[in-house]
């Protein structure tokens, strides 16, 4: 590859994060040995896969089930089939998304819709067992057992994120002015900490009151439900 397609190449996969390239000079004067357009794929391969792997984890909780196999999900505690039918479910999704952000042939701009949608996907994949939750449970009981209005925040921040970075605001509206900060890649990843944070002190509430008020799964559901 000669250094002319090497630089046009890195300025391509600068772009579609959100970078107008016309305004990012280093680019004109980048020498090929230190800037290969094969380190900025391996480092959006890295990237991406980290991004899909939170939003998995967010409703799986896999580093749990692989230490004890009783807190993967919360909204289903008592419930080791459902656990382990939703963990695949999600699984699958997060595999199917970090395949598609990470393959080549998808990171071209008429695909960028394509992957937002697998990310929509993925975070709205999450919304399947809380609603199975709710139906098990009852709205009321729900708050505690699986922390609902926590992990509708979570839902949220991913989905905003998600409209963010497919809409492309505020650069798409004021080309030039966010080439360094502000841009939707940067408001994207501040909206999937948040989800990640909200996400984290739910499963925490959560976790609280299955250990105080049911931790072996003595009490019969109906049971718990408030009267």
């Amino acid at each position: 590859m000669s250094l002319f397609q090497r630089r046009s190449s890195a300025k391509s996969i600068l772009n579609e994060s959100g970078l107008d390239h016309e305004k990012v000079s280093l680019m004109n004067n980048v020498d090929s040995r230190e800037f290969s357009p094969h380190r900025v794929y391996d480092f959006y391969w890295f990237k991406w896969g980290a991004v899909s792997k939170s939003l998995t984890c967010s409703f799986t909780e896999l580093p749990h089930w692989l230490q004890d196999n009783y807190d993967i999900f919360t909204g289903f505690y008592c419930h080791n089939t459902l656990k382990i039918f939703y963990i695949t479910l999600l699984s699958l999704f997060g595999v199917a998304t970090i395949f598609v952000a990470t393959d080549l042939r998808f990171r071209t701009p008429p695909y960028r819709w394509f992957r937002t949608g697998l990310f929509f996907a993925l975070g709205g994949s999450g919304f399947i067992p809380i609603f199975h939750a709710i139906i098990l449970y009852g709205v009321k009981l729900s708050l505690d057992v699986i922390a609902l209005k926590w992990m509708i925040m979570t839902g949220g921040f991913y989905v905003l994120g998600a409209v963010v970075y497919g809409t492309r605001i505020p650069e798409s509206l004021l080309p030039g002015s966010f080439d360094v900060w502000g841009s939707s890649h940067q408001i994207f990843h501040f909206f999937v900490l948040a989800g990640t944070l909200t996400h984290y002190y739910g499963v925490i509430q959560a976790m609280t009151f299955w250990h105080e008020q049911n931790h072996e799964c003595q009490f019969d559901i109906e049971k718990m439900k408030p009267l």
